[in-house]
Formats: C-alpha cells, sequence, structure tokens
C-alpha cells in the first residue's frame, strides 16, 4: 500500500513539475506590450497597459473621471506563466507612488484578434465605488491593441 501512495505522490509531483515548467519556458519566450482601454458613460474611463519581457511582467492601471482627472492608478511589477492565451501573474501591487506594496496573483485570458487589436477577458472583476458612493460594474471584456 506505502508504494502504491509513494508512486501516486510522485506522478503528481512529476506533473506538478511539468507544469510550471512549461509554463516558465512559454513566459520566457513571450515578449509583447498591450494596452486595453473601457468607458463607462457618466463616469469616465479606464487604461489598463501590460508589458511582458522574457518572464517578467509590468502592469500600469489609471481610472479616470469625466474630466479626466485620475481617480484611481495601480502598478503590478512581478513574473508571469503562461500558458496559450492565458496568463497568471505573480505581482506585487501598489496604490500610487507612495503607497504600500502588497503581493497578488491575477489570472485572465488575453487573445490577439490579428496583428494589432486585441482583447482581454478577466473574470476577477468587480465593483469600483464612485465619490457619490454609486456603484460602477466593472467590464469583464476589454478591448485594445497589441504591440512588439
Amino acid at each position: 500500500m506505502s508504494k502504491l501512495v509513494g508512486k501516486i505522490i510522485t506522478g503528481v509531483v512529476l506533473a506538478l513539475l511539468f507544469i510550471v515548467l512549461f509554463g516558465s519556458a512559454s513566459a520566457l519566450l513571450t515578449k509583447n506590450s498591450y494596452r486595453f482601454s473601457s468607458q463607462y458613460d457618466g463616469y469616465g474611463k479606464e487604461t489598463l497597459k501590460i508589458t511582458y519581457n522574457r518572464g517578467r511582467m509590468k502592469m500600469q492601471f489609471i481610472g479616470k473621471d469625466t474630466k479626466n482627472a485620475i481617480v484611481i492608478s495601480k502598478q503590478f511589477f512581478g513574473f508571469f506563466l503562461r500558458f496559450g492565451s492565458h496568463y497568471y501573474l505573480y505581482a506585487t501591487e501598489q496604490d500610487g507612488a507612495e503607497k504600500h506594496q502588497s503581493f497578488t496573483v491575477r489570472s485572465f485570458f488575453i487573445k490577439n484578434v490579428n496583428k494589432s487589436d486585441a482583447f482581454l477577458i478577466s473574470d476577477q472583476r468587480g465593483v469600483f465605488v464612485a465619490k457619490n458612493g454609486s456603484l460602477i460594474n466593472l467590464n469583464s471584456v476589454l478591448i485594445g491593441t497589441s504591440g512588439s
């Protein structure tokens, strides 16, 4: 019985190791940048810039009101694993330039429609509370451009 448990554990560990190695190899071969945006009538817009550079990533999120003043700003720096069009980010998240940092894990799907257009799908989007207390449902699909 203990030999069977040992073989099962060995198989699980080898499978996990293979998955991480495949995601890392794919990430190391990735060098691209994206710019996504979304408009919210009567509230403003949001912009998401992502740069992938051989396993490292940098992401900047900016939300602006209707007067084009910045309402929210976040920056992410870290590493990513890539499985086809699925990206898994392991990064530090920073609110603004002088705020504290925290560790975060994000996942999303980016699909290139053609050489310059792309879209991002994320199920980790929620709501934003405006200054007047109203809730803004954030779009789960962002449309943007791709560039090397």
